[in-house]
């Protein structure tokens, strides 16, 4: 079983705000408490042991 997000964030956040900018900086945190969370929920419920999680992302607004 395969199970996919989309979260369109930092990406909407740096399309408006550009890199140097405190609601970036709010973005991200956002994310890690996000990711964290669940993180702690999976290993608390056991499922963290069956899984791969795998994170991907874009060229994070590099020139390519």
């Amino acid at each position: 079983m395969t199970i996919e997000r989309y979260i369109a964030e930092p990406d909407h956040t740096l399309h408006l705000n550009g890199f140097y900018n405190g609601e970036l900086f709010r973005t991200l945190t956002q994310l890690d408490k996000l990711f964290a969370h669940l993180i702690d929920k999976l290993k608390s419920t056991g499922l963290s042991q069956h899984l791969n999680i795998i994170f991907t992302a874009d060229h994070g607004h590099a020139q390519v």
